[in-house]
C-alpha cells in the first residue's frame, strides 16, 4: 500500500484485504486503558471501505473459547476460535483447534478519504498472513489424525483375533469395556468374554473377520475422546457381518469401550429368518 491514493483505489479494487489490527491511538493510556483513534460511530472497516470502495475489506477477530459470533452493523466479520483440548491432548499435534466462521454481507461506498487510513493498519497487515495459513476460509472437516488412530486400533483387534493372540486383543479396550455378541444371550464384561475367549486363543484358536468397510464418527464435545463406528465384515463361515461400537481416549491411546457383533439379515430374508428365530426360542422356554 506504499502509493498515491489514486493507484492504491485501482491496486486494490476488487481485492480482499484481511484486517487483524485495533485502531489504537498513539496517544499513551490513560489510567491503564487504551485510546482509540475511531468512535463508536466511525470505525476502521468504515474508514477504509470508504476510502477504497471497490475493495473487499474482512475483518479478523481472535478470541479463545468465545462461541457467539460477532456483528457489527453491516461489516464483514472473520471469527477465529481457538478451542483448547483437554489437559491430556495439550502436548499433542492437536491442541488447538481452530473454526473460523464468516459472516457475510456489504459495507455500503461512500466518499473516498486515504488521509483518515491510520499508520499502524499499514504496519499490522503482516499478521494477516498468519491467520490465512492457521485458518482456512471454511469449517474444517474432521480431524483425519483420530480416525486413523481408530481404524488403526480396530483393525489391530480383528488382526490379534484372527492370529488368537489374546494378550494384544485384550489390551485395546478399557477395563470396564462390554462386548455383546451375536446371540440374545451373549452381554459381557471384559472380564467374561476374556475368560470366554482365552482357552480358545491358547489352543491357537481365533475368528476371523475382514473389515469391508468403516464410517468413525468423533463426538463433538470439548475433549473430543469418544468415538463410535460402524463397520462391514467378510466372515468366511458367515458371510457379511456388521461390528458396531464406541471408543474413548484414555491417556492418549484410544480404547475400544463396547462392541458388538451382528448378523445383518437382508430385508427380504427378514421375515423368514425371524421367524425361524421365533421357533427356535420357543422351543428353547420348553
Amino acid at each position: 500500500m506504499r502509493h498515491s491514493k489514486g493507484e492504491g483505489v485501482e491496486a486494490l479494487a476488487g481485492k480482499t484485504v484481511m484486517d487483524a489490527s485495533n485502531p489504537i491511538a498513539d496517544a499513551p493510556p490513560a489510567n491503564g486503558e487504551l485510546k482509540y483513534f475511531t468512535s463508536l460511530d466511525d470505525s476502521l472497516m468504515e474508514r477504509l471501505q470508504s476510502a477504497y470502495p471497490n475493495t473487499h475489506f474482512v475483518k479478523c477477530f481472535s478470541s479463545v473459547g468465545n462461541t457467539s459470533a460477532f456483528s457489527f452493523g453491516s461489516l464483514t466479520i472473520l471469527r477465529v476460535d481457538v478451542d483448547r483440548e483437554n489437559d491430556r491432548a495439550r502436548n499433542t499435534l492437536n491442541e488447538s483447534r481452530i473454526q473460523c466462521h464468516i459472516l457475510k454481507s456489504r459495507l455500503p461506498s461512500s466518499t473516498p478519504s486515504a488521509a483518515m487510513i491510520n499508520t499502524q493498519f499499514r504496519k499490522r497487515l503482516s499478521l494477516l498472513a498468519l491467520l490465512l495459513f492457521a485458518c482456512p476460509l471454511s469449517l474444517p472437516a474432521q480431524n483425519a489424525a483420530p480416525v486413523a488412530a481408530i481404524n488403526s486400533v480396530l483393525n489391530e483387534l480383528h488382526n490379534a483375533a484372527s492370529k488368537a493372540d489374546g494378550s494384544t486383543y485384550f489390551k485395546l479396550f478399557t477395563n470396564d469395556a462390554v462386548y455383546i455378541g451375536t446371540d440374545a444371550g451373549e452381554r459381557w464384561t471384559i472380564k467374561q468374554f476374556r475368560a470366554f475367549a482365552e482357552p480358545y486363543f491358547a489352543k491357537g484358536t481365533g475368528w476371523t473377520y475382514k473389515p469391508r468397510s468403516r464410517h468413525v464418527v468423533i463426538a463433538n464435545n470439548p475433549c473430543s475422546c469418544i468415538a463410535w463406528f460402524d463397520e462391514l465384515l467378510d466372515s468366511e463361515k458367515y458371510g457379511t457381518s456388521r461390528g458396531t461400537g464406541v471408543l474413548t481416549l484414555n491417556n492418549g491411546s484410544w480404547k475400544i469401550a463396547q462392541y458388538a457383533l451382528t448378523f445383518p439379515i437382508p430385508n427380504d430374508l427378514a421375515a423368514g429368518m425371524t421367524a425361524e428365530i421365533k421357533t427356535f426360542e420357543a422351543k428353547a422356554k420348553r
